[in-house]
């Protein structure tokens, strides 16, 4: 019965959400939130999601299995957890990497504002951290696109 509960309430909170992929850190939170998670793991519940046809658990991008883009990465504000998404909201690989891609963009635009920022206010020791993040920013954008 319990899984049940947990795939009734997966099913209805992934089919809410305005972005279809969710960490499954989020999933497993909301579960727990509302008590359908009961005493099951979140292990379990992966294991669970892996094998249902209606879920797909989308690992992270290769290259984030290796510990210093996996760390480049976290630095970002980007997760390096599984996924979670209904099989009928799965994005094509292209619609993946755009909204990776995207995702990367926007970091480096907020960057960019703060660069400027650090710069007007004569903050060198800023500056040279956000130059060294916006160069990290570009090596993940590379390293997206390059998967696709």
């Amino acid at each position: 019965m319990a899984l049940e509960s947990i795939e009734r309430e997966a099913l209805r909170h992934l089919k809410e959400v305005s972005n279809p992929l969710v960490p499954l850190s989020t999933l497993v939170a909301h579960l727990q939130s509302d008590g359908t998670l009961g005493d099951i793991s979140a292990t379990e519940l992966e294991r669970f999601l892996r094998k249902h046809e209606l879920f797909r658990v989308l690992d992270p991008p290769g290259f984030a299995a290796d510990p210093e883009s996996r760390d480049e990465l976290g630095q970002l504000g980007l997760t390096t957890e599984p996924f979670v998404i209904l099989d009928t909201r799965m994005p094509g690989p292209n619609d993946i990497t755009a909204a990776l891609v995207q995702q990367v963009d926007g970091m480096a635009s907020a960057l960019v504002t703060a660069a400027r920022e650090a710069r007007d206010k004569n903050d060198d020791d800023r500056l040279a951290k956000i130059e060294t993040m916006l160069k990290r920013v570009e090596t993940v954008r590379k390293k997206i696109i390059s998967m696709a």
